[in-house]
């Protein structure tokens, strides 16, 4: 069951890597323009580095906001999608840790049934 869940977020991660960045690009506009703020993208101006004679200009590759922002999106979501391949005996103990010091307070069936309905809402 627990490995069904994990392949199941790992296809989640890579679905919004995939396919969802427009998706939160728009959202962010939207949230912006609620909070009465711009909703563009500033052009930064380039700053002139002094170079000494022979020194070639270093060029970072990524020329507009957008796509700057969408490299953040991209490590974001990569550096997500890295953080949850722990080892799954690893998290078995952690669980377990969790299951000794919350014992009372914790039900297995409902805690899976909470991540299935934050998933679910989470697409959404």
């Amino acid at each position: 069951m627990a490995s069904k869940m994990l392949n199941g977020l790992y296809n989640f991660i890579q679905e919004i890597r995939d396919n969802h960045f427009e998706d939160s690009l728009e959202n962010a506009k939207n949230t912006a323009i609620e909070m009465e703020l711009s909703p563009e993208f500033l052009e930064k101006r380039m700053h002139k580095i002094k170079r000494m004679d022979g020194e070639e200009a270093i060029d970072d590759g990524v020329t507009s906001v957008h796509d700057k922002i969408k490299n953040y999106f991209y490590m974001a979501v990569d550096s997500t999608y890295q953080l949850s391949l722990m080892d799954f005996d690893e998290i078995k103990k952690w669980t377990n840790d969790l299951a000794i010091k919350y014992d009372k307070d914790l039900n297995g069936f409902e805690l899976c049934s909470e991540m299935e309905c934050f998933k679910h809402q989470a697409l959404h």
